[in-house]
């Protein structure tokens, strides 16, 4: 009985770490309206395009995760694909364990 319990506050205890977010505010990037980026896609089908900076290093000066985009003004009527990814020093691609998912 007492490992059911064990096992059973075990469970608890994850189920809550889970349910607690470490965002404590959220901010919109970057705060100019009229500020864009253009992403530019591959002229090849299932290719990807090159990599767009959309947070240049050292703009941010404390931990943050990209939870959202906003897209608008696509001109072609299609799919679209879109991969987040991370480098550690300005001007570099992101290498396959950067890749934060798609």
């Amino acid at each position: 009985m007492i490992d059911e319990i064990r096992a059973l506050r075990y469970l608890l205890y994850n189920v809550l770490a889970l349910a607690h977010h470490l965002d404590s505010r959220s901010r919109v990037y970057p705060q100019v309206a009229g500020a864009t980026i253009t992403l530019i896609s591959d002229a090849v089908a299932d290719t990807w395009g090159d990599w767009t900076q959309i947070v240049p290093i050292n703009t941010i000066d404390f931990g943050y995760k990209v939870i959202g985009m906003v897209i608008s003004g696509v001109d072609v009527a299609s799919d679209y694909f879109f991969q987040l990814g991370y480098s550690l020093a300005d001007g570099d691609e992101p290498t396959t364990a950067q890749i934060m998912g798609e």
